[in-house]
């Protein structure tokens, strides 16, 4: 996945702003696991994944629901990102 900025954890803030009342973790991960491959077919192809982005969280964000983040939905992502990041991708 391309580094990680600002403009990434508000675009993924929003996101799981979506599914505040639902099990966030496990569908943000997947989240992260798409932008992950984006990345990968962004190094590969030369060009962003039509319905994935550019291997950024924003990119990706920009292509999916997003509601009004709080500021609980942005430690949500920071969260998410660290458990994420200690997996080893």
């Amino acid at each position: 996945m391309r580094a990680i900025r600002h403009s990434d954890v508000a675009a993924l803030a929003r996101v799981i702003a979506v599914y505040r009342n639902t099990a966030v973790q496990p569908r943000i991960g997947h989240v992260m696991d798409l932008a992950h491959a984006a990345d990968k077919y962004r190094k590969r192809y030369r060009r962003g994944h039509p319905k994935w982005g550019n291997g950024s969280l924003f990119s990706y964000a920009m292509g999916h629901e997003q509601h009004p983040a709080q500021c609980s939905d942005r430690i949500a992502a920071l969260r998410i990102i660290r458990l994420w990041r200690a997996r080893g991708l």
